[in-house]
């Protein structure tokens, strides 16, 4: 199931377009449709968006054509190179009957955020910013980033946070 945009992606979006993106590497982790490399590359970026859904990387692809470096990995595993931000709407919910990859992260809700929290400080430049959405109905400790939005919705609290000095 390919994700597409919602209250979420829109939140990360008006986030994204906020930076400075001209002639700053991008990341767009989890891409999706390619709706956040898209409002990266209309800023300015230079893109790199990746998905672990074979069929997001072809609809992201069929959205932004060849502006940008489009390839499936599982987070990282196929990521070369470092960026100045890194952006990533990351599944978050706990598991429950009909959830998928692209929106179902463990028990708790927070596996895929917590190896994205690991990982991440190797692709990111010196200076540079990492943006994650997290949602109230997942464990992820938000103690020490830096919030950069917020949406409350009738069942969950969403953020945007930038964490390049970590959890």
């Amino acid at each position: 199931m390919v994700y597409r945009p919602r209250e979420d992606s829109r939140l990360l979006k008006q986030a994204v377009t906020s930076l400075d993106l001209e002639d700053k590497k991008f990341l767009d982790m989890g891409t999706g449709t390619g709706y956040i490399a898209e409002a990266a590359l209309e800023q300015g970026a230079d893109v790199t968006a990746v998905d672990i859904d074979s069929e997001a990387v072809e609809q992201a692809r069929q959205r932004i054509g060849s502006r940008a470096n489009v390839c499936q990995s599982n987070l990282f595993t196929d990521v070369e190179g470092t960026f100045d931000v890194i952006a990533f709407n990351p599944p978050y919910l706990p598991e429950a009957p009909g959830g998928s990859v692209a929106t179902v992260s463990g028990a708790n809700g927070a596996q895929v955020s917590r190896r994205f929290l690991e990982q991440y400080p190797d692709y990111l430049k010196s200076g540079g910013r990492s943006i994650l959405v997290t949602s109230s109905r997942n464990s992820l400790d938000l103690d020490g980033a830096q919030v950069l939005g917020s949406s409350s919705l009738w069942f969950e609290q969403l953020k945007v946070v930038d964490v390049e000095d970590g959890f």
